[in-house]
């Protein structure tokens, strides 16, 4: 899982919402940025979470991606793949 670092009000949302969920989140990847969540899923380092903002027109081609309202109510969160990996 790529995520943001975890001092990001982002990264502790979604951590206390896998918690409340009782899901364990294994982390490959920590990044800064939405960018940088998107440049390591492109490079199959793993799958990611970003903010619904974060999607661009140009990341539907690139991406598959799941919306997680079910999980992560606010921010609206998104999980992104390659679907190529």
């Amino acid at each position: 899982m790529v995520l943001l670092q975890p001092f990001t009000t982002t990264r502790t949302v979604i951590d206390g919402a896998f918690r409340k969920k009782n899901l364990a989140l294994r982390t490959e990847m920590e990044a800064s940025t939405c960018v940088e969540v998107k440049r390591y899923v492109a490079n199959a380092i793993g799958i990611g979470i970003i903010h619904n903002i974060c999607l661009e027109p140009e990341d539907n081609s690139r991406f598959r991606n799941v919306n997680l309202e079910n999980v992560i109510t606010h921010p609206k969160a998104r999980l992104i793949y390659d679907p190529s990996t």
